[in-house]
């Protein structure tokens, strides 16, 4: 059966009211894996940057630790270099050398491997804080459209009512035999039911296409709808086909 520009105005407006429930269900589906993926990915930020700031603590405290043992060296040193003007023989004199100067190659190491290490650790802040003012930034940015996403996962249900006492209102201005047929063809083929004819030139010839599917309509179908100005179907995939007004 083929439906008069009235009746296809009419289920092309519950078709719109569809479209939209279609997009909010699929929407509603889809958020709570989003909201859980976002909150994810602020989580392993946060425990990057909380990473990285332990990691710089580990490094001071194993300095400051360097600094430490620098100290009991060069008090090693002083104590030594005391011991040495209370020596009484060669032998007690070149055992405390020995000691001074093994002391003396540990505080040379020591400093080297402090000034290294706060080398490292002046570089590795430098980066942290430049990656860290960066990303705070990214995760409030992240954080803002989580509140977004629960605010719209708190909204959809909503809309969605209200989508749904809006279709329910434009469905009864519909003839019975053509809403059943919508939405057999609805149920069965999903969105969209109700299809507008594309319209091709190749050369000097005009090839129409349904935008449902993309197959090629025949003309005499074609032909049937202009002279009838009503709606056809589709030869390959059911669907409701009409012409847009004004088209040819």
């Amino acid at each position: 059966m083929g439906f008069d520009r009235d009746t296809l105005e009419k289920i092309l407006a519950l078709q719109e009211v569809d479209r939209v429930i279609f997009s909010l269900k699929e929407r509603l589906l889809k958020l709570p894996n989003l909201i859980e993926n976002k909150r994810k990915e602020i989580a392993e930020i946060e425990k990057k940057i909380k990473s990285e700031e332990e990691e710089i603590k580990v490094m001071e405290k194993e300095i400051k630790g360097l600094y430490l043992d620098l100290e009991d060296t060069e008090e090693t040193i002083k104590k030594y270099m005391r011991d040495l003007m209370s020596v009484k023989t060669n032998e007690e004199y070149r055992a405390v050398q020995n000691e001074i100067e093994y002391s003396k190659r540990k505080k040379l190491e020591l400093e080297e491997d402090i000034l290294l290490r706060e080398e490292k650790l002046e570089e590795k802040k430098k980066l942290f804080y430049n990656f860290k003012n960066k990303i705070l930034k990214e995760i409030e940015e992240e954080k803002e459209n989580l509140r977004k996403m629960e605010e719209e996962k708190t909204e959809i249900p909503k809309r969605l009512e209200e989508a749904i006492d809006l279709r329910k209102r434009r469905a009864l201005a519909i003839d019975k035999i053509a809403l059943e047929e919508y939405e057999r063809i609805l149920d069965g083929r999903g969105y969209p039911a109700v299809c507008d004819i594309e319209i091709k030139v190749e050369g000097n010839e005009k090839k129409f296409f349904c935008t449902g599917c993309s197959s090629q309509i025949p003309f005499f179908t074609i032909d049937e709808i202009i002279k009838k100005d009503s709606t056809s179907y589709c030869h390959y995939c059911g669907r409701i086909i009409f012409m847009k007004k004004g088209i040819i």
